[in-house]
């Protein structure tokens, strides 16, 4: 990666930004995402973060150098938001499967989206699951790390915070790209693994409805 861009642009021409155009394999297939329900474009929303800091880091990693110092604020809030939306997604998927209506809290605080999901990951366990397992201690460690280093979802994205102060907190001096892209992908394949298996029970459901739902027209046609 060189330290300047290999290509200026310059508006002195008009440009859409939001629309179709060339190479073809860069369109965003954006109608498809619109087409999914609800909860499962959150996923998809949440599947974009995910692999968008995933492709800086690996970019970083063959280089490394002062890029490192400033590409920590696109990496880190791209996890920070991966695991919010996947948190919201798994509470939409639960609260369904609850029989109520499939919403997820507005706010940002990963605090309060841990202990509104952690119900429902317990449910994807085995019957004997406890919540002092290492895999759901680890991930809620790491969550309530993250909501102490970001508790707002300012701390990366701006210099400061809506009061003025600095975003970033005493103490946070050096943090390893590598540690952070390998703990944030370890609690995001196990809250994917949640999502998937809600996901499933969800269809199920989805398909005993509509088996139902047959065999009554079918019965109605005799």
């Amino acid at each position: 990666m060189s330290e300047s861009p290999e290509r200026y642009f310059w508006p002195d021409v008009p440009r859409i930004c939001f629309g179709a155009g060339e190479p073809a394999h860069l369109n965003a297939n954006v109608g498809w995402v619109r087409s999914q329900r609800g909860d499962t474009a959150l996923g998809t929303y949440a599947a974009g973060y995910r692999d968008a800091a995933c492709v800086l880091f690996e970019s970083l990693d063959r280089v490394g150098g002062i890029w490192t110092d400033v590409a920590l604020f696109p990496i880190a809030f791209l996890w920070r938001h991966h695991i919010e939306l996947l948190l919201k997604d798994i509470i939409s998927r639960g609260r369904r499967l609850n029989g109520d209506k499939a919403v997820f809290p507005t706010h940002h605080n990963l605090d309060n989206l841990w202990k509104a999901a952690k119900p429902y990951v317990m449910q994807c366990g085995p019957e004997d699951a406890v919540e002092d397992a290492p895999e759901v201690s680890n991930v809620e460690a790491n969550i309530h790390e993250c909501a102490r280093i970001d508790p707002e979802s300012f701390t990366f994205r701006y210099s400061t915070k809506r009061d003025g102060s600095e975003s970033l907190p005493n103490g946070l001096d050096c943090v390893n790209l590598r540690a952070l892209h390998e703990g944030m992908c370890a609690v995001a394949t196990f809250l994917s693994g949640v999502s998937g298996v809600l996901a499933d029970r969800q269809q199920y459901v989805w398909n005993q409805e509509a088996k139902a739902e047959a065999d009554a027209e079918a019965e109605r046609q005799e």
